[in-house]
């Protein structure tokens, strides 16, 4: 047994993290339903490793050669990949390790007793309103149990840690209803414990009784338990629960299940009279007395974080030039605009920020008031893929493909796949180095298989995807999510035409980390604002005023904001109102509505008003416009 783990064991450490929530990702998804039911926990969880890991493997080896290196550079990863509030909390547990062992050559039973109370204490202070029954409760057990333990030997320390997590995760169900009424444990909790697992495995102490219910490969038979409400497939609760969610699916047309699909689950699940849960002796929504602390030392909260519908989005960014004070001033600020708070930083300035909200401007303006958002990521629920126990349309599936496996089946490590809606935009990306798909249609199962194939074809271990408005975000986010599920890292740049495209392209460099790859695409799609000209064709009321067909539209980011008869003053009209807010580079693609003398006059008027802009024209071959404009 290992007695302190080096920098090279914290590798080992980390990789089997990742391997083991790769196993175990739909397993967790499958049983993710609060706080809201969008089974995506352990996608998340392990995308943020992945983060950390490919932080640790690029880190300079003055860094990763060290243990207090290595695992910084872990919760640097994690932070800056975070995905979701599990990727948020997950962020905080790697930092905790790391300031335990600041200095240190070794990490020691007394580094993982210090590092777990003090990741205690971030994750719950990230939150803005701590559950039990969560993770947190799971993770407070751990770090309470590791201090409780009076031997100093790390493999100590991490049996009983995690023999308290495993604990504490069956005893979610009691702490919170939604939990007990669909018959399964925290996902997140759940997440941790395979990380814990990870880590008795990795230093010689075993790796405890939740391997059986996770499904890993080294999985014994299903445990038998005595309550009905626990983690294991094939439980009478659990197969109501998914009878129940398929029904919820099926109403909802498809849909991300909501709180009908969870109400629809339970009524499946049986009764909701006190007399009927499982013996905790509390009814659904009395777990604790109001304003008592539960045994996990957390303030107990309403069993839903939100009355009514859940929200709309899931809002996420990095916020940078901030500070502690406006970081928890923030957290104030969102947790009134919505719900599934947490803003985590990494003790040196930066910070995670999660909501779920129905309204994105004021979550984001925020954090503009209060430092420098970016990366910034916006998920609409109703447009996820629905879990696997409900969909409605026709998704494609791609059989699981074992760790193990993973570098054979991907032999090149990046690659850039680019959606293109005419021959002359394929021919145009193709030349830039992305590989290019010409989708049949813009939404639905069939771009979506598509779009997986061409991924698949890659032979990448990492992708990132521009749909450039030739199929739908939500397509592209769907055809990811399939793609990972067979160990491919996907990013989906939200490119919605292909100037953001062209200059996503322009800044891609495949000798950056992927994720920090992946940035510099969205920060310059982002950076380009996008005009398009083009003739009515039929009589419809704008924001300009009404158009009859045949008038010539400027559109600024969808929005009419021109309407001209003629395509060169309408052009030249638009250009200079986007230019009006500054810019140094203006992208032209005309289309098969471009009047002679268009491009010449274009850059004419650019030469005597704005001899500052530089001008770059591409022929893209589009059907059905006039022109498309970018300015960055």
């Amino acid at each position: 047994m290992l007695q302190a783990l080096d920098a090279e064991a914290v590798s080992r450490w980390a990789d089997a993290c990742v391997a083991d929530l790769e196993a175990n990702r739909e397993e967790i998804d499958r049983i993710n339903v609060y706080p809201i039911a969008d089974a995506d926990t352990g996608s998340n969880l392990l995308y943020t490793m992945r983060a950390a890991l490919d932080s640790l493997r690029h880190a300079p080896a003055e860094v990763s050669s060290a243990v207090s290196g290595a695992i910084s550079a872990l919760a640097k990863g994690a932070l800056t990949g975070a995905r979701g509030n599990s990727g948020v909390i997950l962020s905080q547990v790697l930092r905790g390790l790391a300031e335990a062992v600041q200095g240190a050559s070794v990490f020691t039973g007394g580094a993982l007793r210090t590092a777990l109370s003090r990741a205690d204490e971030l994750a719950t202070a990230a939150v803005a309103r701590p559950v039990p029954g969560t993770v947190l409760s799971v993770l407070h057990a751990a770090a309470q149990a590791a201090a409780d333990t009076d031997s100093d030997a790390l493999p100590s320390v991490a049996a009983a840690a995690l023999a308290a997590a495993d604990d504490a995760l069956e005893r979610t169900p009691d702490q919170l209803a939604v939990l007990a009424r669909a018959g399964v444990v925290d996902a997140g909790g759940r997440g941790l414990v395979v990380l814990l697992e990870a880590l008795s495995s990795v230093v010689g102490s075993g790796r405890g009784d939740a391997a059986r219910r996770l499904g890993r490969p080294d999985a014994e038979s299903p445990p038998v338990g005595s309550s009905p409400v626990v983690g294991a497939r094939g439980t009478a609760g659990e197969d109501a629960a998914e009878a129940g969610a398929q029904q919820a699916g099926q109403v909802a047309g498809g849909s991300s299940p909501s709180a009908a699909a969870v109400e629809i689950a339970a009524e499946a699940a049986g009764p909701t009279d006190p007399a009927a849960q499982p013996s905790t002796g509390r009814g659904p929504q009395d777990h604790t007395p109001h304003g008592a602390p539960d045994a996990s030392g957390l303030e107990p909260g309403s069993e839903q974080p939100f009355a009514g519908s859940p929200p709309a989005y899931e809002v996420m960014y990095l916020l940078a030039d901030s500070d502690q004070a406006r970081a928890d001033e923030l957290r104030l600020i969102l947790d009134d605009l919505g719900d599934s708070v947490s803003v985590a930083g990494d003790g040196a300035g930066l910070w995670s920020v999660h909501v779920h909200c129905d309204d994105i401007g004021p979550a984001i303006e925020a954090g503009v008031e209060r430092g420098r958002p970016h990366r910034i990521r916006v998920v609409r629920f109703a447009d996820q893929p629905a879990p696997p126990d409900g969909p409605t349309e026709p998704h494609p599936t791609v059989a699981p493909v074992s760790p193990h496996r993973m570098r054979a089946l991907f032999g090149l490590h990046r690659a850039v796949v680019t959606v293109a809606a005419s021959e002359g935009l394929a021919t145009l990306f193709s030349d830039e180095g992305a590989r290019v798909l010409r989708p049949s249609s813009r939404s639905g199962a069939a771009a979506v298989v598509e779009l997986v194939g061409v991924i698949r074809e890659t032979g990448a271990r990492h992708v990132s995807v521009l749909p450039n408005g030739a199929v739908s975000i939500e397509v592209a986010d769907r055809a990811a999510a399939e793609a990972m599920s067979v160990g491919q890292d996907v990013v989906v740049v939200p490119t919605v035409s292909p100037v953001q495209g062209l200059a996503a392209l322009a800044v891609h460099d495949p000798r950056r980390r992927p994720a920090e790859d992946s940035v510099a695409m969205a920060e310059a799609a982002a950076a380009t604002r996008r005009g398009e000209v083009l003739v009515a064709t039929s009589a419809a009321l704008t924001w300009a005023g009404r158009c009859e067909p045949g008038d010539v539209l400027g559109l600024v980011d969808d929005e009419v904001m021109i309407i001209g008869r003629d395509p060169i003053e309408t052009a030249s009209a638009l250009l200079d109102r986007m230019l009006s807010t500054g810019g140094e580079l203006v992208t032209v693609l005309p289309g098969g509505h471009a009047p002679d003398g268009l491009l010449v006059a274009l850059s004419e008027r650019l030469r005597r008003i704005h001899p500052e802009v530089d001008l770059t024209c591409f022929d893209g071959d589009l059907p059905d416009t006039v022109l498309l404009l970018g300015v960055e």
